[in-house]
This record gives C-alpha cells, sequence and structure tokens, in this order.
C-alpha cells in the first residue's frame, strides 16, 4: 500500500495522498452491486514524480496496493476461532505462483473459482454447475477406441456424484426395497431405475445447460459428449489456450449470474438473494505484459465482457507491464492541466469519476479504465483514516428478507433430515470405496503414480510383483472393514517405484509400506479397543517426482493434490510415510498442510523438514541429521572397532556425498563435519551424484580406494541408499580396493535396505568392504515383553522375511500413533466423528507418548520429532552377522543409554542440545 518518495528515510514508504477516497469509492462498490449492469474493470496504475523511474522495482506501488486490500476483505473470527472469515468473497491472482504451473490458463480460473468458494462463510454454497464439468473435461484422458465418450460420461457423473454422497443412497434404498418384495422381476424394477435415473438425468441436464460449448467450438448441435472429446486432454483443440480459457471464463460467468440471481421465481426470491448484494472480486496482483497469465486472463475477459450478458464480478489489478490498448485512463473532471475546483483536490476529483463509473456500469463499452495514483506522499489523514477503517462493511439486511427466501429450503431440508433418520443405519460411513481410482502412467519414468486402495488400480508395473503383492493385502485388509461401522483412512505416501533405468535399487517405500500394513492389520483386529484403519497406497514416484507441485518435470501429476482431493471422500485423517528428505517430499507437505491434513513421516531425517519453514502439520518419528551427526562423530573418533580397520586416532573420513543434495546428502555432511574436525579428526569429500552424475561410478570408486589408501581412512557414505548397490559394485571391481590387510570401512546413514535383511551378501558379495550402518530401531532381542521384539516376529511372520529394518519399523509406528490419536478423538467426540482438523489439536495440545519398534515417540507441539531419539550403529561383518557397536538415547526398554563403548572406557553418549 505504499509508494516510495525521496523525503522519507532511505527505504521507507508511505501512502500516496489521498489514496482513501479511492478507497471509500471501492469499499462502496464491493459492498452494494448495481444490479444488471456491467461492473467496470479498473487498473491502478503509478503517476510518477519529476525524474522518477518508469518502473518502481520488483513490488511496485500499485501492486502493493492490490495486495494489501486483500486485507480489507477478511477479519478475524471470534474469540476462541483461529483464522480469518470473508467479508465478500474474493480471490487473488499471483502471477509467481502461476508460473510454475503445468497449464497457467486454467491452474488460474480453477484458483480463482477455488478461492471464491473458500470465501463464501456464511452466505451458502457458491457451486459451479457449468465451470466444474469443463475443468472435469479438461483433465479427462478419453484414450481410444469406440467407448470414449461413455468414459468421459462416467468421469462426468462421479465427479458430481463425488460431491453429492446422498446419491449413494438410491441403490442402498433400491436393495433395501427389492429385498422385501416376493419376485426377483420386482427387485430389477426398483433397482435398475434407482442406480440410473440420476445419471441419465445428468447427462442430458449438462447437454442442455451446455449447448454455449457447442456454438463456442462449432460443433453440430445435440451432441454434447461428441464435442466436450475435443477439449480432453487428449483431444485434438486441447493445445488452444485461448479457446480453452475463454470457455473457462464463459463458464465461470454464467455460474456467478446464476449464483446471485437464484432459483426461485422473482415473487419469492425478491430482488436479489439476501446476504449476496456484493459482487464477487477478483484482485489481479500483477497484470503485466502481454503473455503473462493475469494479462491473458485480462484480455480475454474484457473481450468476453463486450457481448457476454453482465456477470457479477469485480476486478480490480496492477498494472506493471505495457498499458492494454483498450484501456483508457481516469482523469478527475477539471481536465488535464487545469486547476482543481473550488474545495476540491485532485485525488477527490478523481474519486468522484470512479464514484460514477461504478454508479452508472460500463454499459458504454470502454473496457478497461486506468486509475493512477498519485505521485505525492501522504500527509496523515489517509493512514488515520485507514486505521480507523480496517474492513470492508457490508450491507445490513433485514431479519425478513433473509428469511423469506430460505423458507422451502427449510421445509424440505427438515423432511429430508427426517426421511433420514428414518433410512440410514448410523452415522458411520460405509467402508466401501466411493471415489474412482488414480493410477496414472507417466510418460518420462515410466511408472505408475497415485493412489489406490489395493483394489481398484495397480500401481505395480508388469514386472513389479513386490508391490503387487503388498497392494493385494491392503486390498484384502481393506475389504475386510465391517460395514456399516466408522472407519478413517490413513494415506502411505512415499516413492515406491523406481524409473525403467533404476529398476535395480529397493525403492525407499517399500519396507515402509510393509511396516504399515502390518500395523493395520493388528489395529484392525483389537477393533472393540480401536476404530479401523482404512489404508490408502499413494505413490509419489522415484525420488518424490511426482509427489507435490513442485517438479518440473512431473507432467501435470501432484499426488498430494489427489490425496487433497480424495480426502473428504475417503474419510483421510491423515498422511505417513514420506520416508525421504527432499525439496518435493517437504513441498507435499506444505500442500497437505494448507488443506489441514497432518502428516507423521518416517525415515526422515533432513534438518529443513523440521526447521521454521516446516508446515504446523507436519511431524516425524525418525531422529534428525543433527542428532545422528553427532552419534557418527562421537563413533568415527572413539570406535575401537573401527579404529582395527584404519589404525590409532581418529583417521581421516572420506566422505562420499551428493552437494546438490542439500536436504539430506550436504546436511549431513556439514553436520559431520563440523563435529568431526573440532574432534580433531580430518575430511575430505567426494562427489557422488544422485541425479545426473557426469562421472563414471568406476572412477568415483577409484578415487575413493586412492584417497582411503593415501590417508589410512574410512569412507563416510551419506549418499542415498538407492545408488548404493552401484556404488559397492564399482568398488567391489576396482583393485585399488584391495588392501594387503583387514578391509575399507564404510560408516554410511542411509543404507540399501537388501544388505540389511539379507546381511550375509556383504561378506559374499562386497568382500574387500566392512559396513558400519546407524538405525533407530533395535536389534531383536528375543524379549516378547518388548514392542520391537513382538515387531520383528510379526514381522517375520506375515511376510516370511528376516529381520526388518529400520524403514518397517518405522511405518508401523507412524500408523500406530496415528491410530492411537484417531482413537484418542473419536473417544472424546460425542458424534464419533474425526476430522484431520481435529487429529492435529490432539497432537499439538495434547500431544502423543508410544512405546513402540523403534522406541519411546513424543509428539506434541514442542516436539515435531521425538527428543532424544535412540541411535544404534551396527556391525556386517563377514560371516553375515549384525553386531551391535553403539546405543545411545532413549531405548525401546525406555531406559536412557548415557554411555556407550567397552565396560572400563566408556564414553558419553551425545545428547539433544
Amino acid at each position: 500500500m505504499w509508494v516510495d518518495h525521496a523525503g522519507g528515510p532511505k527505504g521507507a514508504r508511505v501512502l500516496p495522498k489521498g489514496v482513501h477516497y479511492i478507497f471509500q469509492v471501492i469499499d462502496a462498490a464491493v459492498a452494494e452491486r448495481a444490479d444488471g449492469r456491467r461492473i467496470p474493470i479498473v487498473l491502478i496504475t503509478h503517476e510518477h514524480g519529476p525524474g522518477e523511474p518508469e518502473t518502481a522495482g520488483e513490488e511496485t506501488a500499485q501492486s502493493w496496493l492490490v495486495s494489501a486490500y486483500r486485507e480489507r476483505l477478511s477479519r478475524q473470527r471470534g474469540p476462541g476461532r483461529d483464522g480469518l472469515d470473508s467479508i465478500v468473497p474474493h480471490a487473488y491472482v499471483d502471477d509467481a505462483a502461476l508460473v510454475a504451473s503445468y497449464e497457467p490458463h486454467i491452474a488460474l480460473v480453477e484458483s480463482v473459482r477455488d478461492q471464491l468458494r473458500r470465501s463464501m462463510r456464511g452466505s451458502g454454497v457458491l457451486r459451479f454447475p457449468c465451470l466444474d464439468p469443463c475443468l472435469t473435461i479438461l483433465r479427462t484422458e478419453a484414450g481410444v477406441g469406440t467407448a470414449k465418450d461413455t468414459l468421459l460420461r462416467d468421469t462426468l457423473y462421479a465427479a458430481y456424484k463425488a460431491e453429492r454422497s446422498w446419491l449413494d443412497w438410491l441403490p442402498e434404498l433400491a436393495n433395501a426395497v427389492g429385498k422385501q418384495t416376493p419376485s426377483g422381476g420386482w427387485f430389477d424394477v426398483v433397482r435398475i431405475p434407482a442406480s440410473r435415473l440420476v445419471r441419465r438425468v445428468y447427462t442430458n441436464r449438462l447437454r442442455r445447460t451446455h449447448r454455449w460449448l457447442e456454438g463456442v467450438l462449432q460443433a453440430p448441435g445435440g451432441d454434447f459428449l461428441g464435442t466436450a472429446l475435443e477439449i480432453v486432454k487428449d483431444g485434438p483443440r486441447r493445445g488452444n489456450e485461448p479457446l480453452v480459457q475463454r470457455i473457462l471464463l464463459m463458464a465461470l460467468m454464467r455460474d456467478l449470474a446464476k449464483a446471485v440471481r437464484g432459483p426461485w421465481p422473482g415473487w419469492l426470491w425478491g430482488r436479489r438473494r439476501p446476504g449476496r448484494p456484493w459482487p464477487f472480486v477478483v484482485l489481479l496482483g500483477t497484470v503485466g505484459d502481454p503473455g503473462a497469465p493475469s494479462r491473458a486472463f485480462l484480455d480475454r475477459y474484457t473481450d468476453l465482457a463486450r457481448t457476454e450478458d453482465p456477470a457479477p464480478l469485480m476486478i480490480l489489478g496492477a498494472l506493471t507491464g505495457e498499458v492494454p490498448p483498450y484501456a483508457f485512463p481516469l482523469t478527475p473532471d477539471a481536465g488535464p492541466g487545469a486547476a482543481p475546483a473550488r474545495g476540491r483536490s485532485a485525488p477527490m476529483l478523481l474519486a468522484d469519476r470512479l464514484s460514477a463509473l461504478y454508479a452508472r456500469g460500463d454499459d458504454d463499452g470502454a473496457g478497461v479504465h486506468l486509475l493512477p495514483l498519485s505521485a505525492e506522499p501522504d500527509e496523515g489523514m489517509d493512514a488515520d483514516w485507514l486505521q480507523a477503517n480496517p474492513k470492508v462493511v457490508p450491507p445490513r439486511v433485514r431479519r425478513r428478507a433473509k428469511v423469506r427466501p430460505y423458507l422451502p429450503v427449510i421445509v424440505a431440508s427438515v423432511l429430508l433430515a427426517a426421511l433420514t433418520l428414518v433410512l440410514r443405519p448410523g452415522p458411520a460411513p460405509s467402508a466401501a470405496p466411493v471415489k474412482p481410482s488414480s493410477c496414472r502412467k507417466t510418460k518420462n519414468t515410466d511408472e505408475i503414480v497415485g493412489v489406490t486402495d489395493g483394489l481398484r488400480c495397480t500401481l505395480a508395473g508388469p514386472q513389479d510383483t513386490v508391490l503387487r503383492e503388498l497392494e493385494r493385502i491392503a486390498g484384502e485388509q481393506n475389504k475386510a472393514l465391517t460395514p456399516g461401522r466408522a472407519y478413517r483412512s490413513v494415506v502411505f505416501l512415499a516413492p515406491l517405484t523406481n524409473a525403467k533405468e533404476n529398476d535395480n535399487a529397493v525403492p525407499s517405500g517399500i519396507p515402509a509400506l510393509r511396516g504399515a500394513l502390518l500395523a493395520q492389520r493388528q489395529i484392525n483386529k483389537a477393533q472393540v479397543r480401536r476404530m479401523p484403519v482404512r489404508l490408502l497406497i499413494a505413490n509419489a514416484g522415484e525420488q518424490f517426482r511426482y509427489g507435490s507441485d513442485w517438479s518440473r518435470d512431473r507432467e501435470g501429476i501432484d499426488v498430494a493434490q489427489m490425496i487433497i482431493d480424495a480426502a473428504a471422500e475417503e474419510h483421510v485423517a491423515g498422511v505417513i510415510g514420506i520416508t525421504q528428505s527432499r525439496q518435493e517430499s517437504l513441498r507435499a507437505a506444505h500442500e497437505l498442510d494448507r488443506a489441514q491434513i497432518p502428516v507423521i513421516a518416517t525415515g526422515t531425517v533432513g534438518s529443513k523438514m523440521v526447521d521454521f519453514d516446516a508446515p504446523p502439520r507436519y511431524f516425524q518419528v525418525s531422529p534428525t541429521n543433527d542428532r545422528i551427526s553427532r552419534v557418527l562423530a562421537d563413533f568415527a573418533v572413539n570406535s575401537e572397532d573401527l579404529r582395527k580397520l584404519t589404525g590409532p586416532g581418529p583417521a581421516t573420513a572420506v566422505i562420499v556425498h551428493d552437494p546438490a543434495d542439500e536436504f539430506f546428502s550436504a546436511d549431513l555432511t556439514d553436520k559431520f563435519g563440523e563435529r568431526y574436525l573440532e574432534a580433531g579428526g580430518d575430511v575430505r569429500k567426494i562427489a557422488y551424484l544422485e541425479k545426473g552424475n557426469d562421472r563414471n561410478t568406476r572412477d568415483v570408486a577409484e578415487e575413493i580406494c586412492r584417497t582411503v589408501k593415501a590417508t589410512n581412512g574410512f569412507v563416510l557414505y551419506t549418499g542415498r541408499s538407492g545408488v548404493m548397490p552401484n556404488l559397492f559394485g564399482a568398488l567391489q571391481h576396482e583393485p585399488m580396493c584391495e588392501k594387503s590387510e583387514g578391509t575399507i570401512a564404510v560408516l554410511a546413514e542411509s543404507v540399501d535396505p537388501d544388505l540389511i535383511t539379507a546381511p550375509e551378501r556383504m561378506g559374499r558379495e562386497y568382500p574387500y568392504l566392512t559396513l558400519f550402518y546407524s538405525a533407530s530401531n533395535p536389534i531383536d532381542d528375543g524379549d516378547l515383553k518388548h514392542a520391537s521384539t513382538r515387531f520383528s516376529r510379526d514381522f517375520r511372520e506375515t511376510f516370511h522375511r528376516d529381520d526388518p529394518d529400520i524403514e518397517a519399523a518405522g511405518g508401523f509406528d507412524a500408523l500406530n500413533v496415528l491410530s492411537e490419536v484417531i482413537n484418542a478423538v473419536y473417544t472424546a467426540h460425542s458424534d464419533g466423528d474425526v476430522r484431520p482438523s481435529d487429529v492435529y489439536q490432539h497432537l499439538l495440545n495434547t500431544g502423543i507418548t508410544h512405546l513402540g519398534a523403534t522406541g519411546r515417540l513424543r509428539l506434541d507441539g514442542r516436539h515435531k520429532y521425538p527428543p532424544d531419539k535412540a541411535v544404534y550403529i551396527r556391525e556386517i561383518d563377514p560371516q553375515g552377522r549384525i553386531l551391535p557397536r553403539l546405543a545411545c538415547g532413549i531405548l525401546h526398554n525406555t531406559d536412557v543409554a548415557t554411555t556407550w563403548g567397552p565396560k572400563g572406557r566408556p564414553h558419553p553418549c551425545p545428547r539433544d542440545p
């Protein structure tokens, strides 16, 4: 809201003179719509003073003004409630956020729709019967064959049905009535119309309400589905951006016009729908040069506004680029160069012109009007007025006018509620899946990503028998849920497949998924004490490429958004998994956080996942790199087992790291190096990249072995587990790696899971190497009193595998923690409802202490990860035995290990600060 001026201190900003007059006029236009008139479009520009540049830098004064005006359209909620309530429905468009979108011209309109819908608080539900089907059509891939129109019809109906859960009652009602009839023929008479009638009615309604689409696409009349196939995702006219956005804008204008007109007769509804006397406001933060998303939106909307019926859409933008050719400047009545009228300053006259423009509407077709900000600074009056009037004041609606139009709705609602109480068997949601599958094959990596319950579709490729078997287990366990009993869904989100060129490594999410499936089986067996859990499996693709909206090559796929879209229908209470510290996984957590869905991650150790910029609803059961680096450095300095392979004193640490992986590898490398140097050790770094490695792996192996031999040091591997097999194979075949005595010691944090579940491979396949690795789950000690031992036993019996690794234990603990919170919320709520926001509030305020397979876990508002989490270091010897070498922190039996090392020569355990 400020503009730079030379008179203030360096970097200071003040209001432009007379801006509060402009605000009064805009406030009045926002609060009261002129019915039946086209609302003028206003672009705010900067009136430059002598010697000022033509642009105002990265954030112009007019952009700040428009951005700040958004604050006037919302107010703080009442006592005891967090967040803001909208005074007037509005949407804010930021070009910077749209540039990274897959299709900005579609994302912009979709963002406007979502923001308008969310900002309708207290004014009913805003529906988009024209726009929503158009967006569904654009997202649909029709494929090839003769059934394309049938697929499109079913997809449209599924999207329509997803927002109207009452439609699921029709087949159930038909079944109930049919079972009471003595004849099977009567059953079909009841069932078939009930299951198909609404679908047929909806299809006919689409044909009737979207005849305008046939005109836009110049298609023959009467074939709505055939016309819509022109703009599906693989349709011939899908790439025509101006045409596609024009269709979306026409649909948006029609829906908003209907929203304020109302469906009832005029004598019953009144002159306009009470509570909706305002326009729908769209704020454009940066209207830049031609081709920018907001500029393209404005160009196409202005062109449509001249020919279409007036829409209740009020657009206020900030012009930061070239002046559109259809824009006209708004000047004071006094005229250019003339002295202002007596008692009326130039800003006041400009406000008068703007007020008159809003009052008469834009029926003269002028289109867009430029409103210049004054170059003179405020002298205090504007700031005082804005402090005294911080919000838009909406018009008051008489109580009688509020009640009268809703009488038919109230009567219908009472009758419907009575019918619901009679026919619906309790408040518990059905355990049957209600949403179509969302498994999509990627073009770049040849993976299948998306969300499944193990029944509707598969995420496994033709050769991926491991994931297909886990999907089968999930499908059986989900299908076994008791029909009619309350449950909640939990989504396991992680990379579960590899790209076609990296199919030799175990995806990081597979072990954790096994642990989560075991936890689900045990939770659902104890139904008397715990609310059942339905486990959905979400594959984000290798390196989390398709998990969020961050990756540029994600082909328009956003698995986090798929989860958000399905959350209401699937009764999702939270998300577990993640398993990797990456920019993409953190972005997915942010997306889920904005949708108020909590995340309990496992296997994530990067500092950025839990620092000040982490999403509030993110928790993890694993320790952080800060704690792990302390333990690794202390072990490297003091371990006698390590010194047997390196020599006396702190040996040189040859760190094999990925400098481009700042969330995990670079973070752990920096933290270990800092602590190891402080303890008197030496560090050498060798780059081994996970993505885009421009060096041959054999060359990297040769440099590692040459450096280790020259320094008599050890290897600290801080890379990802997925690329460890390739490096170990190269080390084994490198002649320089063969030592005359002993082996090369490798200390690692992230290890190939197959080496832990089959440790005999180390001696057989890599005899040149001795592996030390860190973990946070204990070794099975055979004592069934310990949760870790019971988990190991149950894991072996269920999956017929060797002892589980840390990822499996983490997946087991994450689902158990979330299940305990769900159960606590379910027990505390009299209505039996469990929302994701309730789960987060319980974690934040009450917290949870859980004794699981990885030890004691404490999560609450102060602890987003367990404090003093147990960290173990183990050695795999040439015989394939796993030997304990260090244990520090709060252990699985609740003991606190404060020292480690041989008897008589203990070393203090590192503690969290």
